[in-house]
């Protein structure tokens, strides 16, 4: 009986937290893709302030996410999105409107993948 709870226990417990973990990536993934969408706006209407502002708080943004997804998920994915947000800082900063919207549009998109290729699908788990 006593080793019934135990299983049960770990079990639940090993449940909540991938729920949670799920839940808190995308989360934060929705925020910072927000952020990011605002940045491609701001680039879009060659407003450079306010995207160098859009693409400061963005990554401010990440280094409070990056410390508790590196624990999530694989590094290799938070590197691309730490090259990608950086590249993107260095093209809004030089007024590049193409290469921005492009390196923008890349992390966005890498932001927005990891929640989905974290969930539970059949994919997944066979």
């Amino acid at each position: 009986m006593r080793g019934i709870l135990i299983v049960t226990i770990t079990t639940l417990s090993i449940v909540v937290l991938g729920i949670s973990s799920i839940v808190y990536l995308d989360k934060t993934a929705t925020g910072l893709a927000l952020l990011l969408e605002e940045t491609l706006q701001a680039v879009q209407e060659e407003d450079w302030g306010r995207a160098e502002a859009m693409i400061s708080n963005s990554l401010e943004r990440w280094e409070m996410v990056q410390r508790f997804w590196s624990a999530m998920i694989n590094h290799k994915e938070v590197d691309e999105i730490r090259t990608a947000l950086e590249r993107s800082k260095e093209y809004v900063a030089s007024q590049e409107k193409a290469a921005a919207l492009a390196e923008l549009a890349v992390a966005k998109l890498l932001v927005e993948h990891v929640p989905e290729k974290e969930r539970p699908s059949w994919s997944n788990i066979l």
